[in-house]
């Protein structure tokens, strides 16, 4: 940040769309989101002119931010959008469950004859998944087959997702076994996922056998999975694990959030224990 400074102090030798591009990922990752603007706002006026990679992520900024109608309006006054342009205003569009709107910018990507990536795919199996639409991500799936494109553990997880959702647990057992098949890997959210789904069909040994696995896999573990076998353990009243699982996630250097202290207590209260129940509030 000083030597940029520096740079633009500098008359012989001024700061290029390379340099503002290093800056703004810097301030979008530290999510100074201010920062970026101001930058994208500078770059204006000192005559630099963006190119692919600051459009790319100033748009992927503004989606972080929540600014979803900036990010639209960013992607518009880009002269020349890619694959990634496209794709990161698709998840923008996902994650604040504007679906229609991810579809229909993905539909304007191919028509203006930009090929879909991984990237663009699994986001979009992930966007219909979310919809409720399994038979557009299945459809979605298909494409990219022929396209020569192999589903990764992300599609394969989205997938899973949404079968869940729909109370499918048998395709939800399908594609962990087809995801296994295919020598990928499942990852925490895989498993979590799958996990959620035999808890919410009442089906108990099933998801314990899926967390032995889950801790078989030598994976470390994270919020999202203590939180899941937190929720586990609740369902079953079990607040012996509840309390076993809470304790672990401390002294793994997690920091517990909103939904492991509402489990938690929970538990702890539905077990009659008002003063374990307090002291973690």
């Amino acid at each position: 940040e000083e030597m940029f400074k520096k740079l633009k102090g500098n008359k012989e030798i001024r700061p290029n769309a390379i340099t503002y591009n290093i800056m703004l990922k810097m301030y979008s990752k530290r999510s100074h989101f201010e920062k970026v603007d101001e930058l994208y706002l500078e770059m204006e006026a000192e005559g630099v002119r963006p190119d692919g990679i600051t459009y790319n992520t100033y748009i992927n900024a503004l989606g972080r931010a929540g600014r979803v109608a900036d990010a639209e309006q960013v992607f518009k006054n880009c002269p020349s959008p890619d694959v990634v342009t496209f794709t990161t205003l698709m998840k923008t569009f996902s994650e604040f469950d504007r679906f229609e709107a991810a579809k229909a910018l993905f539909e304007d990507m191919k028509r203006v004859g930009i090929n879909p990536s991984l990237v663009t795919y699994s986001v979009m199996i992930d966007c219909l998944g979310k919809a409720g639409d399994l038979v557009g991500a299945q459809m979605i799936v298909d494409e990219m087959t022929i396209r020569g494109l192999s589903p990764n553990v992300v599609c394969y997880t989205s997938l899973i997702r949404g079968y869940a959702q729909k109370g499918d647990l048998s395709g939800v057992l399908f594609l962990l076994k087809s995801m296994e098949e295919s020598r990928l890997r499942p990852t925490e959210r895989s498993f979590c996922e799958v996990i959620d789904a035999l808890a919410s069909s009442g089906k108990f040994d099933g998801a314990e056998l899926m967390v032995e696995k889950m801790r078989d896999a030598d994976m470390s573990l994270g919020i999202v999975a203590y939180n899941t076998l937190l929720k586990l353990y609740n369902s079953q009243k079990n607040v012996g694990k509840v309390r076993q699982v809470f304790e672990e996630l401390v002294l793994n250097g997690n920091q517990p959030d909103e939904v492991s202290f509402n489990t938690y207590i929970n538990a702890l209260g539905e077990a009659n224990d008002m003063t374990g129940a307090e002291c973690a509030f």
